[in-house]
Formats: C-alpha cells, sequence, structure tokens
C-alpha cells in the first residue's frame, strides 16, 4: 500500500513490539519497531512517521523512569509533528499527563493483563486517520519543494532537507534526489517545473554567484509568473546575514539563523498548500 500510514512502535519490551507491530501490519500499516529512544530518534532521522507509540518507561520499570516522555520532547523539539500515543504498565501519573498536554500528546493508554489495551491503541490510530488533520497531512506529503542554494552552503542545506523531510514534507534536492546516470541539468530544470515550492537558500556564498544556480532562479522567476498573486511560491531564506537579490525582494524572506524562522517558514508552506489545494 503506497497511501500506508507509517507506525513507529517504541517499547523496551520484545513481545510488546511484536504484538503491537503485528497489529499494525496485518491491518496495512507500514510499521518499524525501536526498543529505545536512542534508536527511535535514528529512525526518525531518516523517515517520517505518522503515529508514534511509545512508552513512556524505555529504560525500566521504575517510577522516576520518564524515558519516553523525554523522547517525546525531543520529538517536539525536532519540530516533528508526529501524532504520538503513550502507553504505560503503570496507572496514569498527574504529570505525564501534563506532559502529554504539553507535547500535544493523542492519547494516554494503560497497559492491561487482558490485552484490550492492543486494540485500544489500534482503534485510536484508526479513528485518527480519517480526521481532517491526517487529511492535511497527506496534502504535505504531496508538496514538492525544491531547494536551491549555493555548493558551499550544502551542509547546512542538507540539515533543511532533513528537518523538512522530519516534518513530513517532500524536499528536493539534486545530492538527494537525483539517480546515478541522470543527466543532472535535465533533472534539475524537471524538478523545479514539478516542484509546488521553490526555496531559495541565500548566502554571501550564493548571492551575485553565476552559473548554474542562476538558470535555477531564472527559471522559479518564470514559473511564478503564471501562478495567482496570491500563491505562495518562492521561499527565499538566509542562512545567514546577506543582501537579498532584487528580484526576491518584493517577497517576504525568512532569516533561519533567528529563533522563530523555523515555525515561521513552516506555517508559510502549510498555508501555501492551502492556497493550491493539492488533491
Amino acid at each position: 500500500m503506497t497511501d500506508a500510514y507509517k507506525v513507529l512502535i517504541v517499547d523496551d519490551e520484545d513481545d510488546v513490539r511484536q504484538t503491537l507491530a503485528g497489529i499494525f501490519a496485518d491491518r496495512g500499516y507500514l510499521v518499524t519497531a525501536a526498543e529505545s529512544g536512542e534508536e527511535a530518534l535514528d529512525n526518525l532521522g531518516n523517515e517520517y512517521y505518522h503515529f508514534i507509540v511509545v512508552d513512556i518507561r524505555l529504560e525500566g520499570d521504575e517510577d522516576d523512569d520518564d524515558s519516553g516522555v523525554k523522547l517525546a520532547e525531543e520529538i517536539r523539539n525536532e519540530n516533528i509533528d508526529s501524532q504520538i500515543i503513550f502507553i504505560t504498565g503503570k496507572a496514569v501519573k498527574g504529570q505525564h499527563l501534563m506532559f502529554a498536554k504539553e507535547y500535544n500528546v493523542l492519547s494516554y493508554i494503560e497497559k492491561g493483563e487482558a490485552g484490550d489495551w492492543v486494540e485500544d491503541v489500534y482503534d485510536t490510530v484508526e479513528i485518527f486517520s480519517s480526521s481532517e488533520i491526517m487529511a492535511a497531512q497527506r496534502d504535505r506529503e504531496k508538496a514538492q519543494i525544491f531547494l536551491s542554494y549555493a555548493r558551499e552552503d550544502q551542509e547546512a542545506v542538507e540539515e533543511i532537507y532533513q528537518k523538512l523531510f522530519a516534518a513530513g514534507l517532500k524536499p528536493w534536492m539534486d545530492t538527494k534526489d537525483i539517480l546515478v546516470g541522470e543527466d543532472w541539468e535535465l533533472a534539475i530544470e524537471n524538478a523545479v517545473h514539478n516542484s509546488h515550492f521553490f526555496m531559495a537558500c541565500l548566502s554571501p556564498n550564493s548571492v551575485g554567484k553565476r552559473g548554474f544556480l542562476q538558470k535555477e532562479f531564472s527559471i522559479a522567476l518564470d514559473i511564478k509568473e503564471e501562478k495567482l498573486k496570491d500563491d505562495i511560491y518562492l521561499l527565499p531564506v538566509r542562512l545567514d546575514i546577506c543582501k537579498v537579490p532584487d528580484q526576491f525582494k518584493s517577497i517576504q524572506w525568512v532569516d533561519l539563523f533567528n529563533d522563530s524562522a523555523w515555525v515561521r517558514l513552516l506555517k508559510a508552506i502549510q498555508e501555501g498548500i492551502r492556497r493550491l489545494d493539492i488533491i
């Protein structure tokens, strides 16, 4: 199923991981299992998951073990908006409910001896899968974002690529998406034309630089002329303090070196998707 939702199961008990993974896999979900927070974060660095089922206690059964809560905190700090479901083998504590609210956790389910709790986890995911929020997430996954940059900024832009990917978006970058043997110039031109957004990554390295980068800018500006006036298409982002090229000065840009910049950028992309009505 290419449209199947992806679920990450995080629990230190083998039988719990296997049981949950089996339930979801048998019913058409794409499932990955991790036994620790570290392993879960490694998976999240390479894949976007729509749902994350995480045990509050990943490092033991002590009352002060909140390792699953700490994982949820790290997930949110990375701006990953997957739907999180807490599970626990002990009674729900007031502070955990507080954490669930703080980290926008979808549900909090206690493990029971009868095994009914497993169906509760599945039912929670199944019901939420048909929500408007998940429909909007599906739209985001269809929206391709072309990343245009100077070669000297490759490392910084690869980090942007990973953050966009972790946010459930579809970035396109030459070093990541051009196949071996492809005509790289043709692949880039096709990607610009096929993308819903063009992100111009600006820095002292790229501003005023001659070469193929200027051709990318030119293609994007021509495409913008075919858009509606209120469409959000060009996304100028400054990686460092630099002069904004004249062709982009009429378009609001964002400075990624400022604290609130990433949230502003994601909001702009989400609004751009809404205006495009991507289906």
